[in-house]
């Protein structure tokens, strides 16, 4: 999973200032292994198209939210994209939305999350753009224009976007948007002690939704500093009795495991990560990754099969939406210099974070060793 896909975290934070649903369900986690999880429901489906304007937005802002979890991400923003299209094409639709700029500008938002999931970046600010001027108090278009405006490298038009929530978000949150802007910006260490001041055990947000993005972020950051042990600690204050791992987000699960990885606990993430892929229906290919990293030391091969596989049908439909995991691959699992150079060149043209940057970075390196 690329930076970008951890630093997307932040669209839970959005739905917390914005959607106005009630409790959001974990995805269902079947207890037999040879359940059918990733089946598209035609009649459930058909009956979401029926459904009048303000609950087809609701049940496609459940899609998206349900999309962030393990091996959900193809079925419920398929199902986000099929409620929202007509919204947008059909002139009923159209009058109705029209009417009303809050509920325009709503919708708006949620094709940008469609958009943006699809790595559709330039089309996904025009329409928070327009969003936005619908409605300035939209402090989840604002978000998610930052967010988007940090995955290009937009780094000086991604913090004045922050500056913008000031009075219409949460200080916090806002203040964390602006540090993660900054840690991309070779001020890691800084933005790190930053947001480590903020987040005091007395100052942790009462939001659990909110509360895992921010201990995401400083525990990312921690790593990225060289401090697995300080993330590991920051990203167990999210984990308890009531919210194992596995009821977390991908983007959650993967950054728990880069943290084992890094403090070596591969037996650790083989047992938990397993159980997660195998109840996920879809295994997604940064879940697959890590178990293949964990497996390397065992002289097994079963995950890392599997993965290449996977990686065979990348390379054969070109998928640059993969790009990262692909280079990867040719990175630690399956290495190979140019491959690995080829697809993280791919990756940064992209998207420009700081885990992007990296990882041309040890492209790079390997082929320059290689030569």
């Amino acid at each position: 999973m690329r930076g970008q896909e951890r630093s997307l975290m932040v669209l839970l934070i959005l739905l917390l200032l914005f959607i106005t649903l009630g409790a959001l369900a974990s995805p269902v986690k079947p207890t037999d292994r040879n359940a059918i999880v990733a089946r598209w429901d035609a009649d459930s489906a058909n009956k979401e198209t029926t459904l009048p304007l303000q609950q087809r937005l609701e049940k496609a802002a459940w899609h998206i939210e349900q999309g962030q979890y393990a091996g959900q991400a193809n079925k419920h923003y398929g199902r986000a994209r099929a409620l929202l299209s007509p919204l947008l094409t059909s002139q009923p639709f159209q009058n109705d939305v029209i009417k009303n700029p809050f509920t325009h500008s709503y919708l708006l938002y949620l094709w940008a999350r469609v958009l943006q999931h699809q790595h559709q970046f330039s089309q996904a600010i025009e329409h928070l753009e327009h969003s936005i001027t619908l409605n300035p108090n939209n402090s989840a278009a604002i978000l998610l224009k930052a967010n988007v405006l940090l995955t290009q490298g937009q780094f000086a038009q991604s913090k004045q976007t922050c500056a913008q929530l000031v009075g219409k978000a949460d200080l916090l949150l806002t203040s964390a948007c602006v540090l993660e802007v900054g840690a991309n910006q070779d001020q890691l260490a800084t933005s790190y002690a930053r947001l480590t001041q903020l987040l005091k055990p007395k100052t942790l947000h009462s939001n659990q939704q909110a509360q895992d993005w921010l201990l995401q972020l400083v525990a990312e950051m921690a790593l990225k500093l060289n401090k697995a042990s300080e993330a590991q600690s920051w990203l167990a204050k999210g984990l308890n009795h009531q919210q194992d791992l596995a009821q977390k987000p991908l983007s959650f699960i993967v950054l728990w495991a880069d943290i084992q990885l890094s403090l070596g606990h591969e037996q650790r993430v083989l047992q938990q990560l397993a159980s997660i892929v195998e109840h996920a229906g879809f295994k997604d290919d940064a879940l697959l990754t890590r178990l293949s990293l964990a497996e390397k030391p065992t002289g097994q091969l079963d995950w890392q099969n599997l993965l290449a596989e996977r990686m065979a049908l990348r390379l054969a439909r070109q998928d640059t939406f993969h790009s990262a995991d692909i280079a990867r691959f040719y990175l630690d699992i399956a290495p190979d210099p140019e491959q690995a150079l080829y697809w993280a060149e791919v990756n940064w043209q992209q998207a420009k974070l700081f885990d992007d940057k990296h990882l041309l970075h040890r492209a790079l390196l390997m082929q320059n060793n290689a030569d």
